[in-house]
């Protein structure tokens, strides 16, 4: 699933305030009138977090971290070494690990 922009974050704030504030009479007109999913804006309502806050292991690496692992795959490339996933997938869990981040699950 895609990060929500600043925007959508937006529309969802405020199609949350307009049904606690009683302009819209439910969730679901709330949804159709801010062009937004019922179900993420259900969710919001909740207190349900966004995925990219939760942590999840399926995640961009900081660009520090995407530097240093370019860098790993260039030396390996000069070395005339082929490369495949699961050294991709080594050197990424290496550098988290180093950062105490969570492991990756894919390359």
């Amino acid at each position: 699933m895609l990060t929500p922009s600043v925007a959508d974050k937006r529309h969802i704030q405020k199609a949350i305030q307009e049904v606690k504030d009683g302009i819209v009479p439910n969730w679901a007109a709330a949804a159709k009138k801010h062009c937004i999913s019922y179900n993420i804006l259900h969710a919001r309502a909740k207190g349900r977090p966004t995925n990219e806050t939760t942590g999840r292991r399926n995640k961009k690496l900081a660009k520090d971290k995407e530097a240093t692992l370019k860098l790993y795959c260039e030396r390996y490339i000069l070395a005339s070494k082929p490369l495949e996933q699961k050294h991709i997938q080594a050197a990424a869990n290496s550098i988290l690990h180093a950062a105490r981040k969570k492991l990756v699950s894919k390359p």
